[in-house]
């Protein structure tokens, strides 16, 4: 049955936890790049602060070191004053540096001397801003050099703002790239997304809580069905298999009386010319016909201790078809002194065709055993039960004497039971093959629908059959 709880809260707890995953996920991303953009206005509004501010200082300080060389940068006596002029600018604000780049992508200023000189032409912010468009980058940061000293585990914005030589539309002649402390932010941040994880991871454990215990009170409903269920599917099981087992009794009795009655009849006209034999004094004559009679007597016991074996083996109630058959075939071997053996796929092979299709079968499997024990003249009798596709294949093979198939006389006592298993195999879905030569024994297979579990009719008018005759007169 399928464990509706177990698959609902496990798919359930992982969707849930993804969703509180990707929802704090999501507020992250949103909340950095709001964060990214609100520091990066913050710092093109400095810069542009710098540019009404020092404009006189900065632009000819650019245009004097495109023509000295980066290592004299640092001893320039324009440096010392812009530093002054810059930090004045940035007390009191987030900026924790600031950097000047020339065309050539020379450092000719920092809040960090030791930077003044270097080269940065191949710098992507540089590159990015000297085309007219700013950029920023969110880092985190070990140790920081600022120009009040070393800070450190902070998290930085780098952002990188082109300087224009006449205001907002004139011609770019450097790059001003400020640093920005955004770790209380950045920690604010961290703080509502736990708080957003939480209160979601909250609502949806209580969500995920009732929904439990709404698909558990179902699956303990689906449960009660399917016990319900099989309990009805158990009980209509037992009525068709008693069903089927009061037809076959039926029949079976039916087919006794008949076959009772021929050989009562048989025996009262033999016994009658056995006495108007001896009344005549044909002692030899009568004696021929009396060892006919103890002949037919003989013949009519065994089959009515094999008839009543026959019953008894096909009651099923109790017993699946498999054991059934194996207990069939050890008394059948006791019976007849003809050595048996059952054949499976697997030494714990089941078969479920179903009431009336297993006891069919079962009547079919009897039917030939008695064919064998009567025309056969076997020592050995081999039943098996192979499955092919969508079949299954149930084979009776003997080492008796056999017979030439395509010669086979009007009905008689042997071949009215082939008869009689063909019509019993067509009535649950399956048919009859023979194969049989002279001299090489003789093997029967029914072949088998694996649909053959369905309902079939038993009515009476469907289980009649002709009845084989029970002595050769």
């Amino acid at each position: 049955m399928f464990r509706l709880l177990r698959y609902f809260s496990v798919a359930s707890l992982i969707g849930f936890v993804i969703v509180t995953v990707l929802l704090g996920y999501l507020y992250r991303q949103t909340a950095v790049r709001n964060l990214t953009e609100m520091a990066e206005e913050k710092n093109v509004a400095v810069t542009l602060g710098f540019a009404n501010s020092l404009w006189d200082e900065v632009v000819p300080f650019i245009e004097v070191t495109l023509t000295q060389e980066p290592h004299t940068l640092y001893n320039h006596p324009g440096i010392k004053k812009l530093r002054t002029s810059v930090i004045d600018q940035v007390v009191g604000l987030s900026v924790v540096k600031v950097k000047i780049y020339n065309p050539n992508g020379i450092t000719v200023f920092s809040t960090e001397a030791e930077q003044i000189g270097s080269s940065e032409a191949d710098n992507t912010g540089f590159l990015t801003a000297w085309k007219g468009v700013v950029i920023s980058e969110l880092t985190h940061r070990d140790t920081f050099n600022t120009f009040d000293g070393i800070i450190e585990d902070q998290d930085v914005l780098a952002t990188y703002v082109p300087i224009r030589s006449e205001g907002q539309s004139g011609p770019i002649v450097g790059v001003i790239e400020l640093y920005s402390n955004v770790t209380p932010l950045l920690r604010r941040i961290n703080t509502v997304q736990r708080n957003i994880i939480l209160g979601v991871a909250g609502i949806l454990a209580a969500l995920y809580g009732v929904l439990v215990l709404i698909v558990q009170r179902a699956d303990h409903i689906l449960r009660a069905q399917q016990s319900e269920r099989e309990d009805v599917q158990l009980e209509m099981r037992q009525q068709q298999r008693t069903l089927a087992t009061f037809k076959e009794r039926e029949r079976l009795a039916r087919e006794l009386h008949d076959s009772l009655g021929q050989v009562l009849g048989y025996v009262k006209m033999q016994s009658q010319a056995v006495l108007e034999l001896y009344e005549q004094g044909l002692t030899q004559q009568g004696g021929s016909y009396l060892k006919r009679l103890i002949e037919a007597v003989q013949n009519a016991h065994v089959d009515v201790r094999e008839y009543i074996l026959n019953l008894q083996s096909s009651v099923l109630e109790d017993q699946d078809f498999v054991t059934a058959l194996r207990t069939h075939l050890d008394k059948f071997a006791k019976f007849s002194d003809i050595r048996t053996r059952l054949e499976l796929p697997t030494p714990a092979y089941t078969l479920d065709l179903g009431p009336h299709a297993e006891a069919q079968l079962m009547r079919i499997v009897q039917e030939a055993l008695t064919n064998i024990r009567k025309h056969a003249k076997a020592c050995q009798a081999v039943v098996s039960i192979s499955e092919e596709q969508n079949n299954i294949q149930v084979s009776i093979a003997d080492n008796g004497h056999g017979f030439q198939i395509e010669v086979i006389p009007a009905p008689n006592g042997h071949h009215v039971g082939l008869q009689i298993m063909r019509e019993r195999a067509a009535e649950i879905g399956g048919e009859i093959e023979i194969q049989s030569e002279p001299s090489l024994g003789t093997e029967i297979t029914i072949v088998l629908p694996k649909s053959t579990t369905r309902l079939l009719d038993l009515s009476p008018e469907t289980l009649s059959y002709p009845t084989r005759p029970a002595v050769d007169s």
